[in-house]
């Protein structure tokens, strides 16, 4: 019981200490950030289809003007999802990612000291966590950019780490299932996430693999399911996200170029703070994109010490920690201009300084594991002292959002913002939509040979109408034509098809009177997506029932 309650002092002392790093949410509504408002109003976009049916979620139908926008099938959902969960108790929508915020900040520094004490000490997890916190790419992301995906990535991933040490030590099914698990949340917490932590996870994986002493053919079958495990459970995001994107915007090209946003090694040591935006070149940058005066010490510090450390599994340990920073510090940079042109996927980051990630997540366990190599109290001290002096002082002006106003969810209502793409260039629009969207009207856009009775609008189905028509016709909507709507005449499908000149959706009416119909339905893709899933859920249930059997087995022996 003392044991338990030493341990929920370190718990509830590290949750204390992030007070001032989240005060600015602690105040009710919403505030005014790069992407926030788009969260905002995709909440409520994606919360009222949800409500209506449409499950997963992937076309926002009163979205693009009401034209009908996809941004959910390709645009990492789980803020979303989560987000719905928490606006059903009870609070608005902006105080719904509000509390998302808080809950992600808090679940990463727990995640960061779970992992951190599987390898080091209490003092040392314990600092190591409050750096981890207190890093200017963390309120960047969060005040400036207002980046919920980046929030959630950097609470996730501790997580993924620990359950790679949780599955080695285990060796159970219960361990394959919360790798899986976590694993499988990434992919849908941020899809820029996923390419740039997708390597670090794996060879932390093959290094923890390679640390025994003998080959353990048993752990190595165990990850490559939890591996599996992850990629079937999110399958229903990303396999018609990937394999649709040439439907969309998001196929042809990436809404910034990645050759004007690298930050100059100047930025990334020190640039001063601000809530504007990061502007092709390095002279207008109105936001900054520093590493961080405490994490470019510890990395300093580690990459001198992998120089001269005998090789043991500490130094194995730190060159990879070392390796990964200096990678990340490297991409960031314009020398690495010549890999970001070489690899096809790196583009999809768009902004080379969001590979900031990398820094924030690997220096902190350098400086944990920097801690615990100190045997000179004196010394331990010092250098402690100093690294959280550094901290202190780097990130003293950045707690706080730009201004102290909060909006309410009606100021998110505007139709402008609300009725709009929530992306900077429409990079979910069809690729055949060849009309300028803005507010559009009546959802009928125009009638060939037929005649309409009264046309009820709706979320799910999204038109319902009687036609009638003397030798057959054709309507118009002003609906983006996408393969997933679903049209049927008198409760039979029939095939929808695209206007060549504006792209929008068509159905021919056959001769007679008829009732129309046109839902949400389910592309092939989607379908074979969901099925995955579908496989992957009762993998997980059969990992817990086997885990869950075993452990009983254990206790009644």
């Amino acid at each position: 019981m003392i044991g338990l309650k030493k341990v929920m002092v370190n718990w509830i002392l590290l949750t204390v200490l992030t007070y001032p790093g989240i005060k600015d949410l602690f105040l009710k509504d919403f505030f005014w950030s790069h992407d926030g408002p788009f969260h905002v109003v995709r909440l409520m976009h994606f919360f009222k289809e949800m409500m209506a049916g449409q499950w997963p979620v992937r076309l926002g139908t009163n979205m693009a003007y009401g034209y009908g926008y996809p941004t959910f099938n390709f645009f990492y959902p789980l803020t979303y999802y989560l987000g719905s969960l928490v606006k059903m108790m009870g609070v608005g929508f902006g105080d719904s990612i509000r509390i998302l915020n808080i809950l992600a900040v808090l679940i990463s520094i727990w995640g960061m000291y779970a992992f951190l004490r599987g390898h080091f000490s209490k003092t040392a997890s314990f600092l190591g966590a409050l750096v981890f916190m207190y890093t200017p790419y963390r309120f960047l992301a969060m005040y400036v950019n207002g980046a919920m995906g980046i929030v959630l990535a950097l609470a996730i991933v501790p997580w993924i780490f620990w359950a790679i040490d949780y599955l080695k030590r285990k060796r159970s099914f219960l361990a394959v299932a919360i790798l899986g698990s976590l694993g499988s949340l990434l992919p849908l917490a941020h899809n820029v996430s996923l390419v740039i932590f997708s390597l670090p996870i794996l060879f932390y994986a093959i290094l923890t693999l390679s640390a025994e002493a003998k080959k353990d053919l048993e752990l190595v079958k165990k990850m490559l399911l939890s591996g599996v495990l992850a990629i079937l459970l999110s399958a229903f995001f990303w396999f018609p996200a990937i394999t649709e994107m040439k439907l969309v915007g998001l196929g042809s090209g990436v809404a910034a170029n990645y050759k004007d946003n690298f930050p100059t090694w100047k930025q990334m040591f020190y640039s001063p703070w601000g809530y504007e935006y990061s502007n092709p070149g390095t002279e207008r940058d109105g936001m900054s994109m520093q590493i961080g005066f405490a994490n470019i010490v510890v990395i300093a510090i580690g990459f001198l010490i992998s120089l001269f450390t005998s090789k043991s599994k500490k130094w194995v340990f730190l060159n990879y920690l070392v390796v990964c920073s200096l990678m990340g510090v490297y991409l960031m940079s314009p020398s690495s201009l010549w890999v970001w042109d070489s690899i096809d996927l790196l583009k999809q980051i768009q902004f080379p300084w969001r590979i900031l990630m990398v820094t924030t997540f690997f220096s902190p366990i350098i400086f944990a594991l920097l801690i615990d190599l100190v045997k000179n109290t004196p010394l331990k001290v010092m250098f402690c002292l100093g690294v959280i002096g550094l901290m202190m002082v780097n990130n003293r002006n950045y707690l706080r959002t730009w201004e102290r106003i909060r909006y309410p969810d009606t100021k998110f209502s505007d139709p402008l913002l609300f009725y709009g793409s929530t992306d900077i260039a429409w990079e979910a629009k069809p690729e055949w939509v060849k009309i300028k969207p803005y507010f559009r009207g009546e959802v009928v856009n125009k009638l060939e040979k037929v005649a309409v009775g009264e046309i009820v609008e709706g979320n799910n189905p999204r038109v319902r109408l009687a036609t009638n028509s003397n030798g057959g016709g054709k309507i118009t909507f002003n609906l983006f034509y996408w393969p997933s709507w679903e049209v049927k005449i008198d409760q039979q499908k029939v095939a929808g098809d695209k206007e060549l000149e504006t792209g929008l959706l068509v159905v021919e009416v056959p001769a007679g009177s008829h009732s129309l119909e046109i839902k949400i339905g389910q592309t092939r893709k989607e379908r074979v997506g969901n099925g995955l899933s579908l496989v992957g859920l009762f993998g997980l249930m059969a990992c817990l029932a086997v885990g869950n059997k075993r452990n009983a087995k254990m206790i009644n022996k």
